[in-house]
């Protein structure tokens, strides 16, 4: 008696998913999630929608793996360009002229950065993308604090300056989304930087020891 053939594996998908996933964020990126239609998100990720359904979820779902995609892409451009803690002025001068490259370049308008437009749009939206955002953001200040803590500040003091420089990274990707020339935001960061007080290496220690000394 013959074996049952084994039924055939799913038809592998006729698309890459990391490049659907890519041109998905970029439309994100550009129109927000309210203003990107499915009919965009299909035409730009080249795939039906059933495909996009099968692959992804549905639109929300597609939305939080792209705030994910972005996120990497993000720590790993910062934690590139603040590898290098040996001058940290110019290291974080360097980031922000990087961010504002990319905030500024017409595509086809000036898109600021995807998590810090999302925070203020899509993140009120629903649970799961103010928690897909808020950890994106968090771990953005978490690789700000390290470099900090690394150019040889205490704790707190890496903290604060990372909670600062976050916010006004932040605060450059809306005026940037704004249109605000490129050349006034690089300004805005020579003042900003050159204000930081990279001297004061936070809160002295307490020494246990030092009600002891006779």
């Amino acid at each position: 008696m013959k074996k049952a053939a084994a039924r055939p594996p799913g038809r592998p998908r006729g698309f890459d998913v990391d490049s659907a996933l890519d041109a998905a964020t970029q439309v994100f990126w550009a129109r927000g999630y309210s203003d990107a239609s499915l009919d965009d998100l299909t035409a730009a990720m080249a795939i039906s929608r059933p495909s996009l359904y099968g692959a992804f979820g549905d639109k929300q779902a597609l939305y939080l793996k792209c705030i994910a995609r972005y996120r990497g892409w993000v720590l790993g451009a910062i934690g590139a360009t603040l590898a290098d803690a040996a001058d940290p002025p110019n290291a974080l001068r360097r980031m922000f002229a990087e961010a504002i490259a990319l905030y500024t370049a017409p595509a086809p308008e000036p898109r600021g950065c995807l998590l810090a437009s999302a925070s203020v749009s899509e993140a009120p939206l629903s649970p799961e993308s103010r928690e897909s955002v808020a950890l994106a953001l968090a771990s953005v200040e978490a690789v700000l604090a390290d470099f900090f803590h690394r150019a040889g500040l205490a704790p707190d003091g890496a903290a604060e300056r990372a909670r600062l420089t976050a916010t006004f990274l932040y605060g450059i990707s809306g005026r940037a989304r704004l249109g605000v020339n490129a050349q006034i935001l690089r300004d805005d960061v020579g003042r900003f930087v050159a204000l930081l007080d990279w001297g004061r290496r936070g809160p002295a220690p307490i020494d246990a020891d030092r009600d002891n000394i006779a």
